[in-house]
């Protein structure tokens, strides 16, 4: 085996050596070509006349004259060892013939008159490239040595199946189809990187981050004893979206000399065709460099194109180059084919980690910092995404500037810069709402008050908690939010993220609630998987409608709906982050389902003090009340809600302004009260 090409040489030498080896290897088959149009010129007088007539034309060009004189220095000698050619002819185990059948082709690259002497040897204007019977006549001659070479032209040959070489014309004409070339492999051989343009919008060559592997070196070293050992088995790697998995496979792949390629399998078009060429050339851009192929999506194409995938697994059996495939911690294992699969999980990071790898980040950047910035609170509130740390840092910065250009990046910047660039799009399934509301704000009886600080304080101390052993990472905190209508439940879920600076994630059960089987479990899941890779707050109002109470398995209709909440259950509880789900009716959710939440906050009607507060509270500043207003009273008066309360003070201000008055009375607030009990079927006694 050819040692590797090394990941740092210098571009220029490479390029300059391999090169001239090139050289070397289209003199020689130069000759031959000569040689075989020679001998046509002898059996057809036709044609010699012709060739003699085109002799100045075809006359050698001053850089092959020059290289028949030159001699190689010791450096570059005239054996390929070493050599992007040899590396080429190892890595898709071709013969000698196969090898002069790809560089033949190739000369028209290197100088574009060889389109013409092809064209006039062959006789024909638009043969450019030389066909089939036309390569084998320069390169094999002899008829029967011709009948047994010819199988390296077929399609499960290597120089077609992996398109170093393309058959172009009518399928009908065997022997007269042409031999057409792909640019990249002459740019390959000659010492470029430079990867075919139809995989740009697909595939990336991804570099090694040091920074991630440094916090989890022990699944680094497990994936680069995987790649040395398993070059025949697909690597799973199962882990959580953007978690820093390719650059890991890369870091290993680096320790071998070795590059990874990366393909989406998610941008790929729908076409089976298509996709199947682009896979291809995937396949041969890695055997090229002796790399490591990273697929993405795969459950992607397994649920939408299974027919399509299997032909992929077919191609993928035979890569002979480590092959990895990226899947979710939630999803089914999606196999690739009949070969052996070795399944590794990406171990989660601590939060410990994660400021570990906050703070090299920071570092490196060289960003003077303020002293005010809590690297623990952003880790606690945002996901730390390696592949985002870089843009999210450069974007602190462009709010410092904005802020204050003399000034160090404070920790507002920096939250900033994380908030935006954790926004997921959930589409119609949830809305994002900014809080405004503080726990200033918010009027609750003191028990209520309290049970709400203690919730914070899990979030808060969440990681101390399972640092300790109680439960596992996958483990999150879940709420249930439980009492009448309008008894504020909404309004406690925004000034609970408020308070963890994170955004309201209001799940929107309408487009989630579907009717056909799977659909709602499939909706749940893109919420989950979404919010997994969001700092907000998951919230899911009026869930009741939702996730009722379970029932017993009388018919299909109600063992999917138990499918449905036990779905829910799962992820909820695989859920790392703060998730709450408000009722009406807390007696509409069974006693197993309760047992899964970590806390439950019931929200009944306010007392007397709480609605007294209320009443005084309600009233915007600009805003005048007449002194007969009598606070006292009216939280006497009915138990009311605080949305209650507000309706009230809203249609007392637009009575007080149709009737002209200079400020609201208590008359017009005793009418508003009418009008709200009566839409709540009370009786009012005022």
């Amino acid at each position: 085996m050819i040692p590797r090409e090394p990941l740092a040489a210098d571009p220029a030498a490479c390029v300059s050596r391999n090169f001239m080896l090139m050289l070397g290897q289209f003199t020689r088959l130069d000759q031959l070509l000569r040689q075989r149009i020679e001998q046509l010129q002898q059996e057809t007088l036709a044609l010699a006349e012709h060739w003699h007539a085109a002799h100045e034309d075809l006359a050698s060009p001053d850089w092959l004259t020059a290289r028949q004189a030159w001699q190689a220095p010791d450096e570059l000698s005239a054996d390929l060892h070493d050599s992007r050619l040899q590396q080429l002819v190892q890595q898709f185990s071709l013969s000698t013939l196969e090898r002069d059948l790809l560089l033949l082709v190739l000369m028209p690259l290197l100088d574009t008159r060889y389109h013409s002497i092809f064209s006039q040897a062959q006789g024909q204007s638009r043969l450019q490239y030389p066909t089939r019977q036309f390569a084998m006549d320069i390169l094999c001659p002899e008829p029967c040595m011709q009948a047994q070479q010819m199988s390296c032209l077929l399609p499960a040959a290597p120089l077609i199946r992996y398109g170093l070489l393309k058959l172009d014309g009518p399928p009908d004409n065997y022997s007269g189809l042409m031999l057409k070339p792909d640019a990249s492999i002459y740019h390959f051989l000659i010492g470029h990187v430079s990867p075919p343009t139809i995989l740009a919008p697909y595939c990336h060559w991804q570099k090694p981050s040091g920074l991630i592997a440094a916090s989890l070196n022990d699944c680094v070293k497990q994936l680069a004893c995987a790649l040395s050992t398993s070059h025949s088995a697909c690597i799973i790697l199962k882990g959580l979206p953007g978690s820093g998995r390719s650059s890991l496979v890369a870091q290993a792949a680096q320790w071998q000399h070795r590059r990874t390629l990366v393909l989406d399998l998610a941008d790929l078009p729908e076409e089976q065709n298509d996709g199947l060429v682009i896979l291809l050339s995937a396949i041969r851009e890695v055997k090229l460099w002796d790399g490591c192929l990273v697929l993405k999506n795969i459950s992607h194409w397994n649920k939408k194109y299974p027919r399509i995938l299997a032909r992929w697994k077919h191609e993928l059996q035979d890569l002979g180059q480590p092959l990895i495939s990226l899947q979710e911690l939630s999803a089914p294992l999606c196999w690739l084919g009949d070969v052996p699969h070795l399944v590794l999980e990406m171990p989660r990071r601590s939060l410990h980690q994660d400021r570990a790898l906050l703070e090299r980040h920071l570092q490196i950047s060289t960003i003077t910092l303020d002293n005010d910035i809590k690297l623990d609170t952003l880790v606690q509130r945002f996901p730390i995404v390696a592949s985002r740390l870089t843009p999210i840092l450069q974007e602190a910065e462009l709010y410092r500037q904005q802020r204050n250009p003399a000034s160090a990046l404070c920790h507002d910047d920096l939250h900033r810069a994380f908030r935006w660039r954790s926004q997921q799009n959930f589409g119609d399934l949830a809305h994002r709402i900014e809080p405004q509301r503080r726990f200033a704000d918010w009027i609750a009886p003191p028990d209520l008050q309290q049970h709400m600080q203690e919730l914070t304080a899990a979030i808060k101390q969440r990681e101390h908690a399972l640092n300790m052993g109680f439960g596992n990472h996958e483990q999150g905190i879940s709420a249930l939010f439980h009492g009448t209508s309008g008894a504020g439940k909404t309004m406690a879920a925004e000034i609970l993220a408020e308070s963890l600076g994170i955004d309201l994630i209001k799940v929107d059960l309408s487009t989630v609630v579907n009717k056909y089987i799977g659909e709602t479990e499939k909706n749940l899941a893109t919420i989950f998987d979404l919010a997994a890779m969001d700092s907000g707050l998951l919230f899911f109002d009026e869930a009741d409608a939702l996730f009722g109470k379970r029932s017993e398995n009388k018919d299909a209709k109600d063992r999917h709906a138990n499918i449905e909440v036990a779905y829910l259950l799962q992820r909820m509880e695989a859920h790392a982050g703060l998730v709450i789900l408000s009722t009406n009716n807390r007696s509409h959710l069974d006693n197993a389902f309760s047992r899964r939440f970590t806390f439950m906050l019931k929200f009944g009607f306010p007392d007397q003090a709480t609605r007294f507060r209320l009443w005084r509270s309600i009233w915007p500043d600009l805003s005048i009340l007449a002194h007969d207003v009598d606070f006292e009273r009216l939280s006497c008066q009915a138990e009311i809600t605080g949305a209650n309360i507000r309706n009230i003070a809203l249609a007392a201000c637009w009575l007080a302004a149709e009737a002209g008055a200079p400020c609201i009375g208590m008359a017009h607030i005793q009418q508003a009260l009418k009008r709200e009990l009566a839409k709540t079927g009370q009786v009012a006694f005022l």
